[in-house]
């Protein structure tokens, strides 16, 4: 259900943030991308994920859905606006295998990685 949670929250923002982008820039929400981004991390960090903490776990889901969601609206949006058309491709091209990468290079070393380090990260 967690995992859930930040995808729903990741889709809606998605929508929600690439509409409020063209309103009032690109820059303001990918500020803000950073400091929700910020605000879990440094909290499972410091506070840990207690036993009993759902109401935690579900709210830094919402957070990270949220952040990621800006990442992928602004870095797609930028993307699309910085490259001309016949090297549009090869751009978006290059961003999801580096973002495959990482994801599959996460979900590997993610046994032998502490929780806390993985989440910062």
């Amino acid at each position: 259900y967690v995992m859930a949670t930040s995808a729903a929250v990741d889709a809606l923002g998605s929508y929600a943030f690439g509409q409020l982008s063209d309103k009032i820039g690109r820059s303001p929400i990918l500020f803000a991308g950073v400091v929700v981004n910020l605000i879990p991390c440094l909290m499972i960090s410091v506070i840990g994920v207690p036993n009993d903490g759902y109401g935690y776990i579900f709210t830094w889901a919402s957070l990270l859905g949220i952040a990621d969601a800006v990442w992928m609206t602004i870095t797609s949006a930028l993307i699309a606006e910085n490259f001309l058309s016949p090297h549009c491709t090869s751009a978006f091209a290059s961003f999801t295998m580096w973002r495959s990468f990482t994801t599959a290079l996460m979900s590997l070393l993610g046994p032998f990685v502490p929780l806390q380090i993985r989440t910062a990260i």
